[in-house]
């Protein structure tokens, strides 16, 4: 699932002006963190495993100005991998 994701990202960053990046420290990591344009976004993929969202937690720490975007999961604000695949989840960008 997160490959289908960062594809999806790589083939928008050029149109919508971000460059696609991951994040870690420590322990900590963040699936995808887009940067252009003055704007940052974290994104984190959630599959059916249960995962731990403290390398997001970390992160937003980290860069206050921030977008969280969770793709799958049941996360509190998480949006489907269909929707956000099919387009109709809104980036800083669009």
């Amino acid at each position: 699932m997160e490959s289908a994701v960062g594809a999806r990202l790589l083939a928008m960053g050029p149109d919508l002006g971000f460059d696609v990046q991951w994040w870690r420290e420590g322990s900590d990591e963040v699936d995808f963190v887009l940067a252009g344009e003055g704007r940052i976004a974290a994104i984190e993929v959630k599959s059916g495993r249960t995962k731990s969202q403290g390398g997001m937690a970390a992160f937003l720490r980290a860069y206050l100005e921030a977008t969280r975007i969770v793709v799958g999961g049941s996360a509190a604000g998480a949006v489907t991998v269909e929707d956000f695949l099919l387009g109709n989840v809104a980036l800083p960008w669009s």
